[in-house]
C-alpha cells in the first residue's frame, strides 16, 4: 500500500528509510552526525558552565550545585554522553566514511553516498522502531557484513524489506510471508521460513 495511517504508542520512536531515500541538508557529514546530539551537547555545555561556577560559590549554595551537578552529569553518562563523539566515528567508518570525508557538504555526495548517510544517521538516532526497505542497495560486501553485526545487536525492533536472502538469514529472527489474503508470521530467518512455509 501507498497510503494509510500508521498507529503507534506516544512514547515509541520509528525511522523509516525508504528506498533510495535520500536528505538535503546544507551540513557537513560530521555536523549533520553531530545534530542527532544536540540535546546531549546542550547538556554538556550545562556541565562545562557548573564546573565554572563551582569555583564561585560556598556553603549550601555549593552543596546544591554539586548536588545538581551529579544528577545531571549521571543523566548525561546513562545517555551516551561520554561515547557519543565514539558512536559516530564508528558508524561513519563502517558505512566507508573516513575521516578525510567528514568535512565534506551533504550537497556533494552521490545519491548512493547521500543513502548510506541516511542509514547511518538513523542508526545513530536509535529509534525504539527501524523501518528499512531494501538496506543493502548502495552497500559493498564489507559494508553489509558491518551492518549485519550491527543490526544483530541492535537494541530496538526492526522491520526490513529485503530481495537480499543472505542479509535476512543474518538478521531477521521473524519472517513474515505477506500475500494477497493473508498475512503469515514464521519464527526464523528466511531460509527457516521456506522450510516451513514447504512443509504447509
Amino acid at each position: 500500500p501507498t497510503s494509510g495511517e500508521i498507529n503507534k504508542k506516544k512514547d515509541i520512536s520509528l525511522s523509516y528509510l525508504a528506498q533510495d531515500s535520500r536528505f538535503e541538508s546544507e551540513n557537513t557529514i560530521y555536523d549533520e552526525m553531530l545534530h542527532v546530539f544536540n540535546n546531549l551537547r546542550r547538556t554538556e555545555r550545562q556541565l562545562r558552565q557548573m564546573e565554572l561556577e563551582m569555583g564561585e560559590k560556598s556553603g549550601e549554595d555549593l552543596d546544591k550545585l554539586m548536588s545538581d551537578y551529579d544528577r545531571l552529569s549521571e543523566n548525561f553518562r546513562q545517555a551516551g554522553g561520554f561515547t557519543y563523539e565514539a558512536d559516530i566515528r564508528a558508524i561513519l567508518n563502517g558505512f566507508k566514511f573516513d575521516e578525510s570525508m567528514w568535512q565534506m557538504k551533504i550537497a556533494e555526495l552521490s545519491g548512493g553516498q547521500n543513502t548510506r548517510l541516511a542509514l547511518a544517521k538513523m542508526l545513530l538516532e536509535k529509534p525504539n522502531l527501524l523501518v528499512l526497505d531494501e538496506p543493502t542497495n548502495h552497500l559493498d560486501i564489507e559494508t553489509i557484513a558491518w551492518l549485519e553485526n550491527y543490526l544483530v545487536n541492535y537494541s530496538g525492533a526492526l522491520i526490513i524489506v529485503s530481495h537480499d536472502r543472505y542479509f535476512l538469514d543474518k538478521v531477521a529472527t521473524i519472517t513474515l510471508d505477506l500475500t494477497k489474503h493473508s498475512l503469515d508470521r514464521y519464527v526464523g530467518n528466511y531460509s527457516r521460513f521456506v522450510e516451513l512455509k514447504e512443509q504447509k
